[in-house]
């Protein structure tokens, strides 16, 4: 025989405390009591620590440009012109047909869509282009530069004039000859050569001008032996001469005493 299941009355405990686990149904969430006075509070704090431009005193390095317009001159009109014909010439390769070979189904369904958004997309690139451009003319200040280049160019022209334009007018580097342009890079490590031979130069002749006054020396030296040799040899012959003559009569004298005790010792 098989074992009974086991009593459903065991099982009604756990349930109930299931029950019992779950919230209840009408029970709803009791709002805050002190959240709601303390949120208005918090806002301030959760604000930006630099949301208020006068808080904080910004440097004059990073303040934004001035508002006042400026005024382009001929070389930023050009520079601007020069963009435009650039944009224009790139944005014209972008042509209908061209754009159309891109999605041909698209253009064989809904030529008319597909004319209205390369329409749009043409005039969103060039209105991006332009902003990004007048943005890197403003940050940059290119028109202020170039502005002052104006004025700098116009004031050489004015002092070349008041000085009668006499001054020889410089040769464009583009138009030198290759031998030039050559000798032009060339010359600063020539110059430097030459400085360095020049000061080997000086100590050789240095070193030259020492040895020679040395030989000076030295020959100076051998004439003044030469001649104390030449006065010890004329002395020596004076001497001699002297000698010769008194040595001369001696030995006559003497010759002739020797013969007259010989005359003697013969006679006796």
């Amino acid at each position: 025989m098989s074992e009974p299941p086991p009593p459903q009355p065991n099982q009604q405990p756990d349930q109930q405390q299931d029950v019992e686990m779950l919230p209840a149904p009408d029970a709803q969430p009791q709002p805050p009591s002190q959240s709601q006075p303390e949120q208005p509070q918090s806002q301030p704090d959760q604000q930006p620590p630099h949301s208020d431009p006068t808080s904080d005193p910004i440097p004059s390095d990073q303040l934004p440009p001035s508002s006042e317009p400026v005024i382009p001159g001929p070389r930023a009109q050009r520079l601007k012109q020069l963009f435009q014909q650039t944009t224009t010439h790139t944005l014209d390769k972008l042509s209908p047909s061209n754009f159309r070979e891109c999605f041909p189904t698209i253009a064989e369904k809904a030529p008319g869509t597909l004319d209205n958004v390369h329409r749009q997309m043409i005039d969103r690139l060039s209105t991006l282009w332009n902003r990004e451009f007048e943005r890197i003319l403003e940050s940059r200040q290119v028109i202020q530069k170039l502005n002052e280049l104006e004025g700098l160019i116009a004031e050489a022209q004015a002092g070349r004039r008041r000085d009668g334009g006499g001054g020889e007018r410089p040769v464009p580097p583009h138009t030198l000859g290759a031998e030039v342009v050559l000798k032009a890079h060339l010359r600063g490590y020539l110059r430097e050569q030459e400085t360095r031979l020049g000061e080997r130069l000086q100590e050789v002749r240095g070193g030259n001008g020492r040895l020679f006054e040395e030989v000076l020396a030295q020959r100076r030296e051998m004439e003044r032996l030469v001649k104390g040799v030449e006065n010890m040899v004329g002395d020596v012959r004076g001497a001699s001469e002297v000698l010769g003559g008194v040595l001369a009569g001696e030995l006559e004298e003497e010759t002739r005493r020797v013969d007259g005790e010989l005359a003697r010792v013969g006679g006796g």
